[in-house]
């Protein structure tokens, strides 16, 4: 079965941004069922994308608000061509509190809320989408979403040689971004808490382990 990953980011000169999330997703959850085809990371005409599509039966959306409006013309685009292609995503900027969001996101078959490899896994496993926790469908809206106590046994997706099919795509003088995850956990939302006075519950730093 064929899937295509999408991490879109805007172009700045010759700088291009390979994906972390994303790739995350796939070298954890990744199986023999599923050939990956493409991971898009610029935001290619819509239109023009789809066109180089090849019978997709997943496509893994990581949405931030750079590139929300994008994923979302994608999405459409996808479902005009392939509609039997199932669309999924996940992400900052997925609203995990809206139980109508799929009434304004209609292009969408499933939102994953908060950090997606379990989820993810049991996707690509098969799993039926609505036992599966962090995953918003039509008519299943999750449980909060539980955060993960342990990050050391998610693969690299730099050691797993997850990026070097997206370079090989480009010249070879491009400029390439990589982001590097040393810990996890929304700095800014603890600082948020401390500088109202509150306290800041269920916020923790989790710590890789770099040996």
């Amino acid at each position: 079965m064929n899937i295509y990953l999408v991490q879109a980011s805007d172009n700045h000169g010759p700088n291009k941004f390979l994906p972390l999330a994303i790739g995350y997703q796939w070298c954890y959850g990744k199986n023999d069922n599923w050939t990956l085809k493409d991971v898009l990371i610029e935001k290619i005409e819509p239109k023009d994308y789809v066109a180089t599509m090849q019978q997709p039966e997943l496509v893994a959306m990581s949405s931030y608000v750079w590139n929300w409006e994008y994923n979302r013309e994608l999405a459409k685009q996808i479902k005009r061509k392939f509609r039997q292609c199932k669309i999924i995503t996940g992400g900052p900027q997925i609203n995990k509190y809206d139980p109508d969001f799929f009434d304004k996101h209609p292009m969408f078959d499933a939102f994953i809320h908060g950090e997606g490899e379990e989820a993810f896994k049991s996707i690509l496993a098969g799993d039926d989408w609505t036992t599966i926790p962090n995953v918003q469908t039509l008519y299943h809206m999750p449980e909060p979403a539980v955060r993960r106590k342990n990050i050391n046994n998610i693969p690299s997706p730099i050691l797993e040689g997850f990026y070097e099919p997206i370079m090989a795509k480009y010249p070879a003088d491009t400029m390439f971004q990589v982001t590097w995850e040393s810990l996890r956990e929304s700095i800014l939302q603890i600082q948020c808490f401390k500088s109202l006075g509150k306290v800041c519950v269920g916020a923790r730093i989790i710590a890789v382990s770099v040996t």
